[in-house]
């Protein structure tokens, strides 16, 4: 629970998926050296944080924290 918090509130600030899953694969001790895909695709199968971290991502919880957070737009919301 508290990497999860961590890693959400990294995403939060940071606003990047491609900053955060690095920062996250290197937590879990990828070496950035070995930077081929296929060491890169085992790492990540590896990780139960980068899915849980991307479906937050993509959740409308993150929209609405970035925006009370000041750091984005207010979401739209659809109507129908």
């Amino acid at each position: 629970m508290l990497y999860a918090t961590a890693d959400r509130a990294g995403l939060l600030f940071s606003g990047s998926l491609t900053a955060s899953i690095p920062a996250l694969l290197v937590a879990d001790g990828w070496n950035p050296d070995k930077a081929n895909p296929s060491y890169l695709a085992a790492r990540f199968a590896k990780s139960r944080r980068i899915p849980e971290l991307i479906a937050f991502a993509l959740s409308e919880d993150y929209l609405i924290l970035r925006h009370h957070a000041g750091l984005a737009m207010r979401p739209s919301q659809i109507q129908g």
